[in-house]
């Protein structure tokens, strides 16, 4: 759902291979109801109008999405949960959002799972953020990135990640120095290369963090 070249867009429907689970709390926000059932969502459907859903913005990038939980009617992979389709109207409807539904502050292990998703669509069309703020080769650019999506897929970096975004402890900035995302302090502090490229694929959603950025790096 997520590469190098930028984060998945919807046109119709996106299928995922493999269900990601939702947790309890967003279903019932989505209006998935409060069962003892766990959800699992087996896909993304753009619809003209979400009447009732919830409506999240990115204020950085100007985007918006109104989204709704709905029974699904077919899956492409292995399911989890009780099955469901996410309903979402939107102006530009990149997969970016289920990271906000599946916030890495209180979801870690949830949120972590969409840096690993893989997805199935008719027609594909990536939302390029952030492969234009660094000055780098592209074969490079790809290269980094796929180091940086494997320390966003651990659960404990991502949320580590995310805190460091709002606390710059040293509690948070040591914890995120084990995790590569941090300069040690002897050696000046502020983001590591691989710190700033985890950064950019989720700049929209957090803080902006210009003044840690490394040589190389243009803030979003």
């Amino acid at each position: 759902m997520v590469s190098p070249g930028g984060w998945l867009v919807v046109f119709d429907e996106v299928f995922f291979l493999d269900a990601v689970p939702l947790p309890g709390a967003r279903a019932v926000d989505l209006g998935g109801g409060g069962g003892p059932l766990p959800v699992s969502l087996v896909g993304v459907r753009r619809v003209s109008e979400a009447r009732g859903g919830l409506r999240l913005e990115a204020p950085l990038l100007g985007r918006w999405y109104v989204a709704r939980l709905a029974p699904a009617r077919e899956a492409r992979g292995a399911l989890g949960g009780a099955a469901h389709v996410l309903e979402v109207e939107c102006d530009v409807c990149d997969l970016s959002l289920l990271l906000a539904l599946m916030s890495p502050s209180h979801y870690p292990a949830y949120a972590a799972r969409v840096f690993r998703a893989v997805a199935w669509a008719r027609e594909a069309r990536r939302a390029k953020t952030w492969e234009e703020l660094v000055r780098a080769r592209v074969e490079d650019f790809t290269r980094l990135m796929a180091g940086a999506f494997d320390a966003l897929s651990n659960p404990k970096c991502l949320k580590t990640f995310w805190a460091l975004a709002y606390d710059k402890s040293p509690r948070v900035r040591e914890a995120a120095v084990k995790c590569g995302f941090w300069k040690p302090a002897e050696e000046g502090g502020g983001f590591t290369v691989l710190g700033a490229l985890a950064y950019l694929p989720v700049a929209h959603l957090l803080p902006p963090q210009c003044n840690y950025l490394p040589p190389g790096f243009e803030c979003l």
